[in-house]
């Protein structure tokens, strides 16, 4: 039988475990649901927001981080000609 120590050592890390991983359910869905605001708020065709829809719908965290780094790139090129050749600090 193990000790009380082990056991509430346990139950502490089995806490710790949860609230952890909470957070990142939480981050996770709120990543999901800022690029999805993102997408509903561009400036581009509806065609564009439907793909960028479902792609964040079938896999929410993949979408979302190739909405912030790819569509929202190609959303400000294809209004700004210039703003992908700028280094990023000095636009």
């Amino acid at each position: 039988m193990p000790s009380t120590a082990v056991v509430q050592f346990g139950q502490m890390f089995a806490g710790v475990a949860l609230v952890g991983l909470a957070a990142l359910a939480i981050a996770h869905v709120l990543i999901a649901v800022l690029a999805v605001v993102g997408v509903i708020g561009s400036r581009q065709n509806a065609g564009m927001k439907i793909v960028w829809f479902l792609l964040i719908w079938a896999m929410p965290l993949i979408g979302s981080v190739m909405w912030f780094l790819v569509g929202r790139r190609e959303q400000r090129s294809q209004w700004d000609p210039g703003a992908s050749q700028r280094h990023p600090v000095m636009q």
